[in-house]
């Protein structure tokens, strides 16, 4: 589609073109040469020197032709239609851009265009008419019924760079998707410049899909003196419009319209009844009377499914004013055995030669389940209590009753018993109800083995489970892995006990009764201590009332758990003065109410362990919840000491069972 001022008649009555090669245009430089190497290199394009415009239009049937406008105000009168040379069913033949027949050329009008623009900004397609019939060729047909399946394949025909005819083919449809103010086709096909209304043709349904809206631009490196031309954007890559099937009853018909066209499926069991038995389809003409054609069913098997069609095999005409109806009905008395069968039956235009397939999937005696949830579990085990199990539907998807397996499929790496267990054993095997029916439901429990002897705490092991059908030729679900993750972790526990009073540990010799201060430590039991650390923060104030740097080596603290072990963590002149920094730091604490600098004697076996008799490694394995006791005494003749507070923090892990 190039516009008028490009294509020139011959005195001998056929058209001539204005092309050039392909060159890219810089603000430096207006025709750099494509490199010899580049994907581009050699074509001519419709244009001269770095004016290069058009685009690709689709003959629908008739006179008339769609293609991408851009614009509200695009005039299709501005340009003219030409077709390349006919196929003649053995050789591509060569495109001549001097010497184009008549019979390839159309003007464009804009009689009777409509411009989908201005109805819905989503819908970047126009349909306009040439000025006669295109004769000799067989039309385009666009996708008026059904809908393309993410997978289908798809190849781009058009016009990228406005050269000649050119196919990108392996491309696929990805997906419907809502791009800024509508829903827009995305394939993996790339288009570029002159692209602008390419068909996107979806071989397996034989019809256009949808059109080409927002080509890429060309992007070029230049090197050297020269263009290579690269595939760049992928953000915009495969966008190419809204689907097309959207505008069909507003888009001119010329040929036959069967509906509804999608693939019917056919689920049963075997020696049972089969869904969508009875398949009605309507036909309906084009513009004209037209004859078409019922073939033989295709695909059938001798102890596979029935399919007939009514009316049988033959040739039929079709009026614009009266729709036929075809009938297919599907049954499967020979079937003895699971199997899925593909049959079709084409519906073929006569004389718009297009194809109509009706496609019919028999899948028998097949066994699909589902399994909600579909992850694994990752167990981590706090305390001496096992963890609830965790559970999984699965349900029956189909009319045949399945045999169901859940199993541990690796063994945890441990001698003894496995760490998990499906429904109470290594494998569990049910059968499930045919849908629909009582029974075809069933929970799978996979629990913690309550009996197996649990792995040290902070380690982990894994294994995994299967869901699955044993019945592999019958089974159209996939074995479902669920991996399973079991470790024995810390809970970290908490106490503290803030002292605003004036307790003051009482002189002895050596040693006077201690201040005990309480920390409560609450929470489930079979907690047993990993690590613990100490922390006491001290007021500390001689007899003469002044206030001393740091803490002395008067004190003495015993540290007692629950059950009432004790930890001698530090002794009267444990440390000397000058390692008493190493020990202690200073935090800011409420001591009377008052944001008071307050000296903390941190005690941790792996950083600043306790100069006492023993570590805190003494109360490992001992019950954490409870009440522990911090006591203090402070020795004969040393000056008041005031405890503001004692933090206790412990990580807790399982005692085992």
């Amino acid at each position: 589609m190039l516009p008028n001022s490009w294509v020139h008649p011959n005195p001998d009555g056929t058209y001539y073109i204005d092309h050039s090669p392909w060159t890219v245009s810089t603000a430096e430089n207006s025709s750099i040469p494509v490199c010899t190497d580049s994907l581009f290199f050699g074509i001519e394009s419709a244009g001269v020197g770095s004016s290069h415009a058009g685009r690709t239009a689709v003959w629908i049937g008739g006179n008339s032709f769609v293609t991408a406008a851009h614009r509200n105000d695009f005039d299709p009168s501005a340009y003219t239609i030409v077709f390349g040379p006919l196929y003649d069913g053995q050789n591509c033949q060569e495109f001549s851009w001097s010497n184009i027949p008549y019979r390839n050329v159309y003007t464009a009008t804009s009689t009777g265009a409509v411009n989908f623009l201005n109805i819905d900004s989503r819908y970047d397609y126009i349909t306009f008419n040439v000025n006669r019939y295109v004769s000799g060729r067989k039309p385009v047909k666009i996708r008026r019924s059904g809908k393309p399946t993410p997978g289908d394949p798809l190849i781009m025909v058009g016009h990228p760079q406005w050269a000649k005819t050119s196919v990108e083919v392996d491309g696929e449809m990805t997906g419907i998707a809502d791009y800024l103010l509508g829903s827009y086709m995305y394939t993996n096909l790339f288009p570029l410049q002159g692209s602008s209304g390419s068909a996107i043709y979806n071989l397996r349904d034989e019809v256009i899909d949808t059109g080409v809206s927002a080509p890429l631009l060309g992007k070029y490196d230049v090197v050297n003196g020269c263009a290579d031309i690269f595939r760049h954007a992928p953000t915009y890559s495969g966008r190419t419009n809204a689907p097309i099937v959207d505008l069909q009853t507003d888009i001119p018909r010329h040929e036959i319209l069967v509906s509804p066209i999608d693939e019917v499926v056919h689920i049963g069991d075997v020696g049972g009844n089969l869904t969508n038995s009875i398949t009605n389809y309507e036909l309906r003409a084009g513009r004209v009377s037209t004859l078409y054609t019922v073939s033989p069913v295709s695909g059938t098997s001798p102890n596979g499914p029935s399919l007939t069609t009514n009316p049988i095999a033959g040739t039929y005409s079709l009026s614009p004013t009266q729709p036929s109806s075809l009938t297919l009905s599907a049954s499967a008395p020979n079937v003895t055995t699971c199997g899925i069968w593909d049959y079709s039956v084409d519906v073929q235009d006569v004389g718009n030669e297009q194809n109509n397939y009706l496609r019919h999937r028999f899948e028998i005696g097949m066994k699909e389940i589902s399994v909600e949830p579909s992850d694994g579990w990752s167990v981590e085990i706090f305390g001496a209590s096992v963890p609830a199990s965790k559970s999984y539907k699965v349900t029956n998807l189909r009319p045949t009753a399945t045999t169901v397996r859940a199993r541990l499929v690796e063994r945890s790496p441990t001698i003894g018993l496995p760490f998990f267990l499906v429904d109470g054993a290594r494998l569990s095997t049910f059968t499930l109800a045919p849908k629909g029916q009582p029974g075809d439901q069933k929970d799978v429990e996979i629990a913690v083995n309550s009996a197996a002897t649990l792995p040290p705490p902070g380690t982990a092991y894994s294994v995994n489970a299967s869901i699955d059908i044993p019945d592999t030729a019958c089974a159209l679900t996939d074995p479902l892995t669920l991996p399973l993750t079991l470790k024995t972790g810390h809970q970290r526990f908490l106490a503290q006990a803030p002292d605003d009073q004036l307790f003051a540990p009482s002189q002895g010799q050596p040693l006077g009764t201690p201040v005990i201060l309480d920390l409560p430590v609450s929470g489930t039991a079979g907690w047993c201590v990993g690590n613990a650390k100490l922390d006491l923060g001290f007021k500390q104030i001689s007899s003469t009332g002044t206030e001393l740097p740091g803490i002395s080596s008067v004190l003495d603290v015993t540290l007692v758990s629950p059950d009432g072990t004790r930890a001698h963590l530090w002794a009267l002149n444990a440390i000397p003065a000058q390692q008493v920094p190493s020990y202690v730091a200073t935090e800011m604490f409420d001591f009377w109410e008052t944001p008071t600098e307050t000296h903390v004697l941190r005690l941790d076996d792996g950083v600043t362990p306790p100069l006492g008799p023993d570590l805190l490694s003494t109360l490992a394995s001992h019950p954490v919840t409870g009440t522990w006791h911090v006591e203090l005494r402070r020795s004969s003749g040393s000056g008041v000491v005031l405890p503001a507070f004692a933090r206790l923090n412990i990580d807790g892990a399982s005692c085992g069972p």
